[in-house]
């Protein structure tokens, strides 16, 4: 008898256990639904976090031969307007190399190519960093020059670059620029054969972080 009593309880004991882990489960899988559920924008947010990782992961070699981190002898500088602000730097603090390196990247695997070999001059930004590189030029303090304050765009001088051949979808390239238009970012491609040209490329969606990035660059820089 004390045996048979014993051998229920085990069984009441393991039925226990059996319920109890049904209930875990059954909380987990309705946490997951909910997660499903979630808000879009969310999961909007977490699908550009993951674009952007992998497009950092995979700008590896590109800014290991490219933007910042060029041959010791490439020359390169940072130009800036931030809404009217105009800032200038021969380095890169912030990672704005890194950023350069991503936006190439992303541009070369979702941009959607708007022109090849456009005049430059038909786009506000490019047009007004020649104006600023112009001024530099001639020995103008740029910085105390006032910026369109609808524009926010930052360009790398450099002189001409020949990459490997595939190497972010072309050959050669001289200076390159990045912007925001709205809720997009833009990459530009400055042609070595003629300055004026340019192949420029959209980038749905960047824009806010595009900017964000280069609010870091100034206020590593700065200190504003």
């Amino acid at each position: 008898m004390k045996k048979e009593f014993g051998t229920k309880i085990k069984v009441v004991m393991e039925r226990k256990k059996a319920v109890a882990m049904l209930g875990v489960l059954f909380m987990m899988l309705f946490a997951a639904c909910a997660g499903d559920t979630g808000n879009g924008a969310e999961n909007e947010t977490e699908n550009k976090a993951d674009i952007i990782t992998t497009a950092e992961s995979g700008a590896e070699d590109a800014n290991q031969q490219d933007t910042g981190k060029q041959d010791a002898q490439q020359q390169v500088t940072y130009w800036l307007n931030r809404h009217g602000e105009i800032y200038d730097g021969d380095y890169a603090p912030a990672g704005l190399d890194k950023t350069f390196a991503t936006m190439l990247w992303i541009s070369t695997h979702e941009g959607e190519i708007l022109g090849e070999n456009v005049l430059g001059s038909d786009y506000p930004c490019i047009a007004e960093s020649e104006k600023i590189l112009q001024a530099a030029a001639e020995g103008e303090k740029v910085w105390d020059m006032p910026g369109e304050v609808s524009l926010v765009w930052v360009r790398i001088e450099q002189e001409p670059l020949v990459l490997p051949e595939g190497s972010l979808g072309q050959t050669a390239h001289k200076d390159y620029i990045i912007y925001r238009d709205g809720e997009d970012a833009y990459v530009g491609y400055q042609s070595v054969e003629d300055g004026s040209k340019w192949t420029v490329s959209r980038i749905a969606g960047y824009g806010e972080w595009l900017e964000r990035e280069l609010d870091i660059f100034i206020r590593m820089t700065t200190g504003l």
